[in-house]
């Protein structure tokens, strides 16, 4: 993956729980930047709903199971299966956690998947980092069952901007140059050395987006993320008054999601993985936005564009 990611958007898949609400499907997004796709768990009507909302697949693709539970990864077999009969040759790289694997194999083999683009399945667990040239993904043990998994995506920092008054004092003329100080490299002018740090801006910090996938409200989540957190999409699954029952199924309550991103340095909340328990949506936000002001509840086809 090459380039610098200066676009980003996230199209919301599937925003419902195991029972969805009947205008949603189950758990899926997609973070598209300028090098590619990453979907982030792939619940049933994954396929149908990157159609629907014109997703691109062009581009190289990581899908990232968040735990082995069926609502998180049943559209898998027939989103493969479509990547074939769209002719697709480049590889797909699925991320999930120990046993995803046996998963993903038992899948194609049940569902008799042809596939002849290649497919690289990688296990991860609590504290790896998966790293590409563009971004890493960190993952954090969640407060679930099936191996649960919370993912942070970060983007990588990128270069400051030029200073063209620095540029012409020191006479450096536009063109390859000005390529190689942007790139990092050192040049030589006129018997003097100059480094990009003397013509460039600060550094631009990489953006920050933080999937909880299923999970009791996770202080530790909050604790590894490296910085501000641009976008933390947390599931919802349980309004305020099944505190208890979300407890012991290892879920959220919204109002619990919006205290804990209180604790943390978060821009943005996106509630997710809504039950169809919650029947007033309107008051839970509401009261949502009394502890943390800058929230929203997902719904299928929301995109998101940073």
């Amino acid at each position: 993956m090459k380039g610098v990611n200066n676009f980003i958007s996230i199209t919301f898949l599937g925003t419902g729980a195991a029972i969805p609400p009947l205008n949603r499907f189950q758990s899926s997004f997609a973070l598209r930047h300028d090098n590619g796709l990453l979907i982030f768990d792939c619940g049933e009507g994954c396929q149908y709903s990157m159609r629907k909302y014109r997703v691109s697949t062009k581009k190289e693709i990581i899908i990232c199971i968040s735990h082995l539970h069926s609502d998180h990864f049943l559209g898998l077999p027939g989103l493969l299966s479509s990547f074939e009969l769209l002719g697709r040759e480049e590889k797909i790289i699925i991320i999930g956690p120990i046993g995803i694997k046996e998963l993903v194999e038992g899948l194609i083999n049940a569902n008799h998947v042809i596939h002849n683009y290649p497919i690289e399945v990688v296990s991860i667990s609590d504290g790896q980092i998966y790293e590409t040239n563009t971004f890493s993904i960190t993952v954090v043990k969640a407060l679930h069952k099936a191996r649960a998994l919370s993912f942070i995506w970060k983007e990588n920092d990128r270069p400051g901007t030029m200073i063209t008054e620095k540029l012409d004092e020191l006479g450096i003329p536009r063109g390859p140059l000005v390529g190689k100080l942007q790139r990092g490299i050192s040049i030589e002018l006129d018997g003097k050395i100059i480094h990009s740090k003397d013509v460039q801006g600060p550094v631009k910090k990489g953006r920050i987006i933080v999937y909880s996938g299923d999970t009791y409200p996770n202080p530790n989540l909050i604790e590894h993320i490296p910085g501000k957190c641009t976008i933390l999409i947390h599931e919802g699954t349980y309004g305020s008054g099944d505190e208890q029952l979300a407890k012991e199924r290892g879920h959220s309550t919204i109002d619990s999601v919006a205290k804990l991103a209180t604790t943390g340095n978060v821009e943005k909340l996106v509630i997710t993985h809504i039950s169809a328990r919650i029947t007033n949506l309107k008051e839970e936000l509401m009261n949502a936005k009394q502890i943390f002001n800058n929230i929203v509840f997902a719904k299928d086809g929301m995109n998101i564009t940073l």
